[in-house]
């Protein structure tokens, strides 16, 4: 609840000495063969981490006093007196209040003395063969080593850590005692000593006066440092350039990304970190390719028929997408478990539901999250286009294309579902993301 001031102008203090080092190497065995690594160090600066200017804490500059709800059916705020005397109006006290601005709400925060810049290792190697004409050849492996990562979405963010939080051992040691109501000692407080909500309930539960600070609801630090992301991948392609007609490629990825989490809630009250899997599919494989078709005028064969001929039969192209990975990790959550879900699977089901029932409340976590090899469907899609040119002039003619996305119109099942007691559980009921019907598309282009 430090505001900025000619003295502490910054969100948070740059950092000065993070070190960016790279290194390279390569080698060759002989004019077909040659051997490459390299490593490197990348830095994440924290506005791209959070390039959205909305959402930075505004505490004391931007206020609202919400409406009371009815207590026990009698109601709290009346039209003619929406805020009475038990729930004024906060206004906006500015930097007046120092530290104690927003006693009694939850906060989130920047810790400027605490942020650390987020690293990325990377190290690979990787060997490449010319192994004949047009054919090439070439293995990576590549690591990548992530520190104090941060939130990955899309639209930026942070890792936020809640220092206020209680202490999950009391609950599964009192259990609904800590969701009891006691009267509130913050109850009525003037709004200069209290402005939050807190002063505004007459009762309050248990666990709010179990908080290290119970004068606040949830801390939030935001940019909580820590977290780690491992990536290790084999990648194998061969390749051969278009020509004389014919260009493809072949791609195969073999990886295993690890990333921190809190198994529970105790966990995370202590800050213990546990390394688990991504979940995402082991196997990958790509293959592409376009060929034209080596019939018509000016092609291997039948390069001389007639312009009404290779109208039909010249002229032609055809490339093909085809694509295929393995099935998700499936992730649980908290559950009973009575036995080895990959054993009495019946028909149709990804895993055996039947070992699975809700936990008693108040009681720790004890199942893992995932089990080695039980995992979702397996994926695959053949996307194909067909061209075909036609001769206008010596300088111009006329392409016309057609494309069909998931040409054999497979339907392809998405992860089954794990929610215990849902009456579907372990039977897929959705198809896979991206999967849709065939859908086709043509069009038309003069080159000139």
């Amino acid at each position: 609840m430090i505001y900025t001031s000619s003295s502490n102008p910054r969100m948070y203090n740059a950092p000065w000495n993070t070190w960016l080092p790279r290194a390279g190497i390569a080698y060759r065995v002989n004019d077909k063969t040659s051997v490459r690594a390299g490593y490197s160090r990348y830095a994440v600066p924290w506005v791209t981490i959070h390039p959205e200017t909305g959402g930075l804490p505004t505490y004391g500059f931007s206020q609202s006093t919400p409406v009371l709800g009815p207590l026990q059916g009698t109601p709290r705020a009346y039209l003619s007196n929406p805020f009475p005397s038990t729930n004024p109006v906060v206004l906006p006290s500015g930097n007046t209040g120092g530290g104690n601005t927003d006693v009694g709400n939850s906060i989130s925060f920047w810790n400027g003395n605490a942020m650390k810049t987020p690293l990325n290792d990377r190290l690979n190697f990787s060997v490449q063969h010319q192994t004949m004409e047009h054919l090439f050849a070439e293995a990576t492996f590549f690591i990548h080593y992530g520190h104090n990562v941060q939130d990955g979405s899309m639209w930026g963010g942070s890792n936020g850590y809640n220092l206020n939080a209680v202490n999950p051992a009391l609950s599964y040691q009192f259990k609904g005692l800590l969701d009891q109501t006691v009267t509130n000692p913050f109850y009525g407080l003037p709004s200069s000593v209290m402005p939050g909500s807190l002063a505004t309930q007459p009762t309050v539960a248990v666990s709010q006066l179990l908080r290290q600070y119970p004068q606040y609801g949830d801390l939030t630090q935001l940019g909580w440092p820590g977290g780690r992301d491992h990536y290790y991948g084999l990648a194998l392609k061969v390749e051969r350039p278009m020509a004389k007609g014919l260009g493809f490629m072949f791609g195969y990825n073999y990886n295993q990304e690890n990333h921190t989490q809190y198994l529970n809630p105790l966990d995370q009250y202590t800050n213990t970190y546990t390394m688990l899997d991504r979940e995402q599919p082991r196997h990958n494989f790509t293959a592409a390719g376009t060929w034209e078709i080596p019939v018509g005028r000016g092609r291997t064969f039948l390069g001389n028929t007639n312009k009404i001929v290779d109208g039909v039969i010249g002229g032609w192209a055809t490339s093909q997408i085809f694509m295929a990975h393995g099935g998700d990790l499936l992730n649980f959550n908290q559950a009973t478990v009575t036995g080895n879900p990959q054993q009495n699977v019946p028909a149709g089901y990804y895993f055996n539901p039947a070992v699975f029932a809700v936990s008693p409340s108040y009681t720790p976590r004890t199942n893992p999250w995932y089990y080695p090899g039980l995992r979702g469907p397996s994926f695959w899609q053949l996307d194909s286009t067909a061209v075909k040119y036609f001769p206008i002039t010596e300088k111009i003619k006329l392409e016309i294309r057609f494309e069909l996305f998931n040409m054999p119109n497979i339907y392809m099942p998405g992860d089954p579902d794990t929610t215990i007691g849902s009456g579907t559980m372990g039977r897929s009921t959705s198809p896979a993301s991206g999967n849709y019907g065939r859908e086709v598309q043509y069009s038309a282009k003069i080159h000139f």
